[in-house]
Order: structure tokens, then C-alpha cells, then sequence
């Protein structure tokens, strides 16, 4: 039976971020194809929640809360896949994101960032698991990349070059780990996730975006899952260092962010030419602090939340969530920080718009 094929039954997969989104979605459905799981996130409370899910599916689940933006937290996933289970067959490097900036508000710093949590982390744990998968069967490796590594739009030069990146890692290591162990990729489009919560709630937002992508929807978690499911399985053993689009037929960005053309030094208008006044001497604009508000507290947000904690030129001024049970709480709360940021988040569209 062709179905046969994408069963990956007592197999062990390992998958990051799955603390809700993508990651979740692919890991529960790992688990309805057959697979025992390692899964791991900063929140353990949400990875409870999707554990549960798994031993529904009638698997067995590993939980580790971890910050994997730490490389040596990230690359400890796969012994620990090995220590509970065994072995380890299957990847899914799907940690990852950064938040949009103009062009000028990108520092060097910023860029590498993005490389780091993007690149950096999946080759940490690919590294890891490759002597565990040649011990065994062989394995597979799945990373999550964007369609903004191969499109265009202001305000991802380190998101999109980070994710560019991505996909092009995976062509190198699949030559580098064939034949025992194939890599490939998702180039993912919008996918509806708590990181497009400020879409999703705003009709307006949502229809462009729709009406922008040539199959008229978002996608679903799932639709980005079942590609992951065949990759890993049988159904797709003849593919290495592809990165398959699962974007809605995508060629172009669906959402223009409305970052304006830079203006003449005489003219400058604040970083990334989005406003402010012109602010004397470099050694003074060095010493400004900018207002910022952050929309939403997903993926993005939280990591959004966590960079501007580290940023003295940055103040937070608001953060908006979509989710009643979030209004009220502490923006260090919310960013998983430990500690608080002095900042409630609030689903009042106008306060914050009067803040920015």
C-alpha cells in the first residue's frame, strides 16, 4: 500500500520550537505517523500541553525546556534522544525567526543574531545527531527555512539572508551526509501561527494577505507538517538537499510592511529613514533612546521583547496581544525573560498606536 510509505513507525525524531506553531504541529503528527519524540522550547508548559497530545497519538514523549538559542543546550537534544529512546532517525530544525527592521536600524550585531538563532543552531544539533544516525539506520535532517530567503520585501535583509542561508546549508550538508543521512528544507510562507496573531485578528491585514498569495488562504500548521512527515518517511527517501516551497504558490512577498525610501542625509528622518528628528552629532543620536512598541508576542515577539531588553538605546513603550489572558501581564512575562520589563501588554489597538 502507497500509504505504507509514509508510516515511520518505532521511529525517534527530535524537533525545536515545538512548543506550539510548527513546531507542535509537526511533532504531534510525527507521532500519528509512528514516531517516539524528543521536543523542546523555552515554555515547558506548552510542551506539556503538546506531550499530552503525543501520548494521545499512543507515543512516548521526552519534554526539555530550554533556551536554544545556547548552542550546547541545543545540540544536548540529541543524546538526550538517545538516552531515552536509544536511537535518533529524524531532525526538524525548526527554532528559529527573527524580527523585521529597516535596513539602517540592522547592525552588524543584529545580522549576526539572526544567522546565529537561524543557522548556527541547526547546525549545532545536525552535528550532534549525525554520529547517533550513522550508528543506526541513517536518519534524516529537515530544516525550517522562509519564503523570504528567495524573495524580496524591506525590512528582512537579516531574516531573509539568514533564512537564504538556511536553505543553502542544507544543500552543502546533504553532499557532506549522503548517502546515509539526506537534508532538506521547507521554504515555509505564511503559515497561521502566534507569530501572525496581528494578522489573523485584523480582517483588513489578513484578506491583503490572502488575496496577495495565489491559493487565496494562510496556511495551516498541518500543511507545513505533512510535508515534513514526507520527507522523513519512506515516500520521500529519494530526495536530499531539496528545499521544497510550501508557501501557497508564493512569488513575491504577500505583506508589504510600508517602509518608506531613505531620505537625504539633509533629511533624515530616524533610523531607517521611519521618523524622528535630525539628532546633531553622532556621539548624541548615539545616546537616544528610541520608543518601541512590539505587536504580539509570538515566536517573533518574545524574541523581539528579548533583544530590545538588551538594547540601552531601545525603551519599550507597549506591547500589544491579541489574547485576552495575556492583557495585564508583564512584557518580561510574556518573553519568557524571568524577570519583569516594567511594560503591560494590552489588546487596545489605539493606545498603542498613539504610543509609536
Amino acid at each position: 500500500m502507497i500509504l505504507d510509505r509514509f508510516l515511520l513507525t518505532d521511529r525517534v525524531a527530535v524537533v525545536t520550537g515545538a512548543g506550539r506553531g510548527i513546531g507542535a504541529g509537526t511533532a504531534v503528527a510525527l507521532a500519528e505517523a509512528g514516531c517516539d519524540l524528543v521536543i523542546s522550547a523555552r515554555t515547558e508548559e506548552q510542551l506539556r500541553e503538546v506531550a499530552g497530545r503525543i501520548e494521545g497519538a499512543g507515543r512516548k514523549v521526552h519534554v526539555v525546556p530550554a533556551d536554544l538559542n545556547d548552542l550546547d543546550a541545543v545540540a544536548a537534544l540529541a543524546p538526550a534522544a538517545q538516552e531515552a529512546f536509544g536511537r535518533l532517525d529524524i531532525v526538524v530544525n525548526n527554532v528559529g525567526g527573527t524580527m523585521p527592521k529597516a535596513f539602517l536600524d540592522t547592525s552588524p550585531r543584529f545580522l549576526e543574531q539572526a544567522f546565529h538563532f537561524n543557522v548556527a543552531t541547526a547546525h549545532a544539533l545536525t552535528r550532534a545527531a549525525v554520529p547517533l544516525m550513522i550508528a543506526g539506520d541513517g536518519g534524516s535532517v529537515v530544516n525550517i527555512s522562509s519564503a523570504m530567503g528567495r524573495t524580496q520585501a524591506r525590512g528582512f535583509v537579516a531574516y531573509g539572508t539568514a533564512k537564504a542561508a538556511l536553505a543553502h546549508y542544507t544543500r552543502l550538508a546533504a553532499t557532506d551526509l549522503s548517502p546515509r543521512i539526506r537534508v532538506n528544507a521547507i521554504a515555509v510562507g505564511s503559515v497561521a501561527t502566534s507569530a501572525l496573531e496581528v494578522v489573523l485578528t485584523d480582517e483588513g491585514l489578513r484578506t491583503t494577505m490572502e488575496q496577495s498569495t495565489p491559493l487565496k488562504r494562510i496556511g495551516e500548521t498541518q500543511d507545513i507538517a505533512a510535508a515534513i512527515v514526507y520527507l522523513c518517511s519512506p515516500a520521500g527517501s529519494y530526495l536530499t538537499g531539496k528545499v521544497l516551497e510550501v508557501d501557497g504558490g508564493l512569488s513575491h512577498p504577500n505583506l508589504d510592511m510600508g517602509l518608506p525610501d531613505l531620505s537625504r542625509p539633509g533629511e533624515w528622518r530616524g533610523p531607517g529613514g521611519l521618523g524622528g528628528e535630525q539628532g546633531g552629532s553622532s556621539e548624541e543620536e548615539d545616546q537616544v533612546s528610541h520608543r518601541v512598541v512590539v505587536w504580539g508576542t509570538g515566536n517573533v515577539g518574545r524574541h523581539a521583547l528579548a533583544g530590545i531588553d538588551a538594547r540601552p538605546d531601545l525603551e519599550l513603550v507597549g506591547v500589544w496581544v491579541s489574547s485576552a489572558e495575556k492583557v495585564g501581564r508583564d512584557a518580561g512575562e510574556l518573553a519568557g525573560l524571568g524577570r519583569p520589563l516594567g511594560v503591560t501588554a494590552t489588546n487596545d489597538v489605539d493606545a498603542i498606536v498613539a504610543l509609536a
